[in-house]
């Protein structure tokens, strides 16, 4: 179960690195849906299900968390630059 935790961790990382909060909302319905599908095949209790569901959402959710800071964090030097570019340059008439 610690290797699934991880492995939700990193899937919450890298949809925070790459897309919006929304895209939380059919990972976590396909993240319960797998989960309900291993149970029932492997036969443990609707107790154990509930808590790997409690578990994988909550570290989707923890691993986006993270990938969106990593995002804002890399993205913030570069956005400054462009923000703070001085206009006299850019406003020369062409001769």
């Amino acid at each position: 179960m610690f290797s699934l935790a991880i492995i939700y961790a990193l899937i919450g990382a890298v949809l925070g690195l790459r897309f919006k909060v929304m895209v939380l909302v059919p990972t976590i319905a396909i993240s319960v849906l797998v989960i309900a599908i291993g149970n029932f095949g492997f036969g443990t209790g609707f107790g154990m299900a509930v808590i790997e569901t409690v578990i994988a959402v909550t570290l989707v959710q923890v691993g986006y968390l993270c990938g969106a800071a990593i995002r804002l964090f890399l993205a913030s030097p570069q956005s400054a630059e462009v923000r703070h570019a001085p206009t006299a340059a850019a406003s020369r008439p062409i001769a």
